[in-house]
C-alpha cells in the first residue's frame, strides 16, 4: 500500500535466518501518548480522523483489513499527518480479487478465533464472527469516541465484561462528555458504532467524505434540563422563549422591497434507523410523521407533506439538491436508535441553499418520554425559525391523540404493515393478520385512540378487497372509522379510512366526498390525491377532467408512486387522449414493473391505437407473471384470447389458433368475445375457427363487464371494473 496516512512498508526479506520488516521511519508520537492529555481539541480531532479514515479507505479499497486498530497503532507525525501502522492481524484478499465490490470483502478466520484488541473490536470479532471492512469502521468509531471525549467506549472492569460491552452496550453519548464537537459529528462516530456490520457505511470513502465534511461551527444544543422540562409538561415555558423572548432565532427572508416576510418552509426528511432490530424501522417511521404533523399545524410555516419527502428515505443525495426538488429552505434530517425501553434522537436543520447546519441535537429518553422527544423536536425547529406561536398552535404542537406510548407503538407496527399495501402485494392476509392484532391491542391500552380506529378501518377494507369478499368485514370498517371521527372529525385519516370502505362497497361519490375532505384538512397528501382521482376515474359516467387534476396533483407530490402514474392514465384514456395514457401507463411500469394489470390495461391501449406488435408484447408480459393481490379479478381466458386476438391482427394465423386452443383448454367458455371482436373476422370462415368455435360452451348471458368490447380503432371504449385506489 503507497497512502499518506499508512506507514510505507519497502523491503519484506530475511537475514541469517531472521525474517525481517525495513518500514518507513516516522518521528512523532503515537495516538496513545497524544490521549494522555485528554480529549483532543476539535481541529485536531476532526483531520486526525478524517486522515485515519481516508488511510484505511484505501486499504480497504485494496482487499485489506486490518482488524487491530487502535491508539498504539496510529502514530502523527511531528508536521500533523496520521500514519496508521502495524497490520500484523490484517487479511489479505486472494490474489485477483482485490478490485471486487466491498460488499464481497468478507473475511473469513478461524471459526470461533477471537482477533484484536479488547476494547477496540468490533462486535462480530468479539463474538469470533467474520470480520469484513466495517469492521474496522467500529474499531476507528471506538479510537474516535476517545479522542473526543477522552474516555474508552466500552471499559469495564473485566476483559469479559468489556467484551460483553461491546455485543451489548450503548456507550454514553458522545454529546454528553463533550458538548463542543461540531454539528453531526456524534451522529457519524454513532453510525460507526452500530452493533450490526450492514447498519454501518457501505463504504469507509463515504465516512472519510462525511467526516471532510463536518463544519468547525458552533452548535446550539439542547441542556438535559430543558429535555426534563418539556418531557415532564413544561413545554410552555419553551414557548414563552421562542414567542416571547425570541431567543436564538433566525431572521426570516424578505422576498424583497415592501414585499411581505415569506413563510419559511422545512422538509422532514425520513429519520434513519439505526436500532440493531430492523424491525424497528417503524419506529423511525413514525417518528417522522409525528414531527411533520406537529410542524403542519404551524399557520406561518409551509412543511413538504411525508408522501413528498418518502422518496429520500435512505439517500445519499446531496441536501441542496433535495432542497431544490422539493422547493424549502430548510431540511431537517436525523438517526432514531431504539433498544430495549430507551430511545434516542440525533437530529440537525440545514440550510438548504447552502448545506451548513444551523442546529443539531442528540436527545436520549425513555420511551415513555416518546411524546417529549417529538415535541421537543419541533420546538426546536420553531425557535431556530424565528416563528411566532399563537395560543392555538402552541396548544396543537402540544396535541397528543393517545398518552399511552404502548398504545402508540402498537399503532405504528399496525401502520407500517398497512402501509405495504401502496402497491400490488401478494401477501395480503400474513400482513393483514398481525395488523389487526396491533390495532386491537392499541385500542386495548387506549378505548379512544383515533388512529387506531381508522388503521382497524383500513384493515377490514383490505381484507374485503384482497382476501375476502366480506360485505359484514366492509360494514365493519365504515363503522370503525366513524367511530374514529365521532373522536376527532378533524382527523385526516379517518376520512380517507371512511373513503376507502365507500370506495371499495362501489359507493363512489361518498368517497369523493370524504376524501376532499382530508384534503381540506392536508392538502398536500399525494395518496389521498391518488384515491380522489381514483373514485373521479370509477364514477359512472366518470368525471376525467377532475380526476386528470387530482392525479397530476398526485404525481407532483408523490412522483415516484406508480399508482399515481395509474390514475393519470386512466383519467387520459377516459377522455380520448390515447397516446398520452399510454405515456402514463409505460411511466407507472418503470417505477413497478410487477404491476400485471397495467400491462393488460397498456396493451387494450395499444389496440386502439393500432399498434398491435405493442400490444402484443404487453399482453406477453402480463401473461408471463404471476397475479398479484389487484389483479386477482383479472381473467386469464380472457388474456389468452387477447393475445390470439392480437396475433390475428399481425396476421400469425398458427398463433392465434395455438392462443385459442390454450385457452379453451384453460376453461375459458365466452364465445360472445370471440364473436364480438372483429380482429377475427378474417378467420371465421376457416373451419379450424369455426371448429374452436363449436367447442365452446356458448353460455346464455354475457358478463356486463365484457359487453361492449369491440375494439374498433380511436372511438373505441372498453368497460373494465375501477382501478383500484388501494390506500
Amino acid at each position: 500500500l503507497n497512502h499518506p496516512n499508512i506507514v510505507t512498508i519497502y523491503e519484506i526479506g530475511e537475514h541469517e535466518g531472521t525474517p525481517y520488516i525495513a518500514m518507513e521511519y516516522v518521528e512523532g508520537k503515537t495516538l496513545r501518548e497524544m490521549l494522555k492529555d485528554g480529549p483532543l481539541p476539535n481541529d485536531k480531532l476532526i483531520r486526525y480522523a478524517t486522515q485515519m479514515a481516508e488511510g484505511l479507505a484505501k486499504a480497504h479499497q485494496a482487499g485489506i483489513v486490518h482488524r487491530d486498530l487502535k491508539p498504539e497503532n496510529i502514530i502523527i507525525s511531528v508536521d500533523g499527518y496520521v500514519k496508521i501502522l502495524d497490520f500484523g492481524l490484517a487479511k489479505l484478499l486472494p490474489e485477483g480479487d482485490v478490485g471486487a465490490e466491498l460488499s464481497t470483502l468478507a473475511k473469513e478466520t478461524t471459526p470461533g478465533a477471537i482477533l484484536g484488541t479488547v476494547g477496540y473490536m468490533s462486535p462480530e470479532q468479539a463474538k469470533g464472527e467474520s470480520a469484513d471492512f466495517r469492521s474496522d469502521q467500529f474499531s476507528l468509531g471506538t479510537i474516535v469516541y476517545e479522542m473526543a471525549t477522552g474516555k474508552r467506549a466500552f471499559e469495564r472492569e473485566s476483559a469479559t465484561q468489556t467484551l460483553n460491552a461491546i455485543i451489548e452496550d450503548e456507550p454514553e453519548p458522545l454529546i454528553t462528555l463533550n458538548e463542543k464537537v461540531p454539528a453531526h459529528f456524534p451522529a457519524i462516530v454513532e453510525r460507526c458504532l452500530a452493533k450490526l456490520p450492514e447498519e454501518r457505511y457501505d463504504s469507509t470513502r463515504d465516512l472519510a467524505r462525511e467526516l471532510r465534511s463536518v463544519q468547525e461551527v458552533p452548535s446550539v444544543r439542547r441542556s438535559r434540563r430543558a429535555f426534563l422540562m418539556a418531557t415532564t409538561g413544561l413545554l410552555a415555558a419553551f414557548v414563552a422563549l421562542a414567542v416571547g423572548l425570541n431567543v436564538g432565532g433566525l431572521r426570516q427572508r424578505l422576498l424583497g422591497g415592501a414585499t411581505a416576510p415569506a413563510k419559511p418552509s422545512v422538509a422532514v426528511l425520513p429519520f434513519q434507523n439505526l436500532s440493531s432490530d430492523r424491525e424497528n424501522e417503524y419506529f423511525s417511521d413514525g417518528m417522522t410523521e409525528e414531527i411533520i404533523s406537529k410542524l403542519s399545524r404551524i399557520q406561518n410555516l409551509q412543511v413538504a407533506a411525508r408522501t413528498s419527502v418518502a422518496r429520500f428515505k435512505g439517500t445519499q443525495q446531496d441536501i441542496k439538491e433535495i432542497g431544490n426538488e422539493l422547493g424549502v429552505q430548510y431540511v431537517l434530517e436525523g438517526t432514531v436508535r431504539k433498544a430495549g425501553n430507551r430511545v434516542r434522537i440525533t437530529a440537525q436543520l440545514i440550510d438548504a441553499s447552502t448545506g451548513f447546519q444551523l442546529w443539531s441535537d442528540v436527545i436520549d429518553g425513555d420511551l415513555e418520554d416518546v411524546f417529549g422527544i417529538q415535541e421537543a423536536t419541533a420546538l426546536k425547529i420553531v425557535e431556530e425559525l424565528n416563528l411566532k406561536l399563537s395560543p392555538e398552535e402552541a396548544e396543537a404542537l402540544r396535541w397528543r391523540y393517545t398518552q399511552n406510548p404502548e398504545a402508540y407503538d402498537a399503532y405504528l407496527r399496525g401502520w407500517a404493515l398497512i402501509e405495504a399495501f401502496h402497491g400490488p402485494v401478494d401477501d395480503a392476509e400474513e400482513k393483514l393478520t398481525p395488523a389487526r392484532e396491533h390495532f386491537e391491542k392499541a385500542l386495548g391500552l387506549d378505548a379512544n385512540y383515533p388512529l387506531a380506529f381508522a388503521g382497524l378501518s383500513l384493515v377490514e377494507t383490505l381484507n374485503h378487497a384482497l382476501v375476502e369478499d366480506n360485505p359484514d368485514g366492509l360494514q365493519r370498517a365504515k363503522e370503525l372509522a366513524r367511530q374514529a371521527l365521532e373522536i376527532d372529525a378533524q382527523l385526516p385519516e379517518s376520512h380517507i379510512a371512511l373513503a376507502n370502505a365507500h370506495y371499495f362497497g362501489r359507493d363512489y361519490v361518498s368517497g369523493e366526498n370524504e376524501l376532499r375532505e382530508a384534503l381540506r384538512l392536508e392538502p398536500n397528501n399525494g395518496y389521498t390525491w391518488c384515491e380522489l382521482s381514483a373514485a373521479l376515474n370509477a364514477q359512472r359516467p366518470p368525471k376525467p377532467n377532475e380526476a386528470e387534476e387530482a392525479a397530476r396533483e398526485a404525481v407532483r407530490l408523490r412522483p415516484s408512486w406508480f399508482f399515481g402514474h395509474i390514475q393519470l392514465a386512466v383519467a387520459l384514456r377516459n377522455q380520448e387522449r390515447f397516446e398520452e395514457a399510454i405515456d402514463a401507463y409505460q411511466h407507472a411500469l418503470e417505477l413497478n414493473p410487477d404491476y400485471k394489470s397495467g400491462h393488460v390495461r397498456l396493451g387494450r391501449l395499444h389496440v386502439v391505437e393500432g399498434n398491435y406488435a405493442e400490444a402484443l408484447a404487453a399482453f406477453k408480459k402480463a401473461d408471463q407473471m404471476e397475479a398479484d393481490a389487484w389483479s386477482r379479478g383479472l381473467d386469464t381466458g380472457r388474456l389468452i384470447v387477447r393475445i390470439s386476438a392480437a396475433h390475428a391482427a399481425l396476421g400469425d394465423t398458427e398463433n392465434v389458433f395455438a392462443e385459442l386452443e390454450r385457452a379453451l383448454a384453460g376453461g375459458y367458455r365466452d364465445a360472445a368475445v370471440i364473436d364480438d371482436d372483429p380482429h377475427f373476422d378474417l378467420l371465421r370462415s376457416d373451419p379450424r375457427f369455426q371448429d374452436l368455435r363449436r367447442r365452446i360452451n356458448f353460455p346464455t348471458g354475457r358478463p356486463e363487464a365484457q359487453a361492449g368490447e369491440r375494439e374498433t380503432g380511436r372511438k373505441a371504449h372498453e368497460r373494465h371494473p375501477p382501478d383500484g385506489a388501494g390506500r
